[in-house]
């Protein structure tokens, strides 16, 4: 399933805390941006598991993404908050 909510407002500093449960090892779980690929340099954020790790996406304003694994020895994708 999925929500739609109106974007984050941007801003110097931010925190955002999130909890999940899930069973798929692979699938979006938070973004915020653009839904096209008009311009490659938009702002945007992605969260992401990718075989049950976190993956993060940022782009504030570059050409150039940055992608990071969160660190996690275990499987996210367990089923468990």
């Amino acid at each position: 399933g999925y929500g739609w909510y109106k974007p984050l407002s941007s801003c110097d500093q931010w925190m955002l805390s999130i909890e999940f449960l899930t069973q798929n090892a692979n699938g979006s779980i938070l973004y915020n941006g653009p839904l096209t690929k008009q311009n490659q340099s938009e702002d945007y954020f992605a969260l992401q598991l990718f075989n049950g790790r976190l993956l993060l996406d940022l782009n504030f304003g570059s050409s150039r993404s940055i992608r990071r694994h969160l660190k996690s020895g275990m499987n996210l994708a367990d089923g468990k908050w």
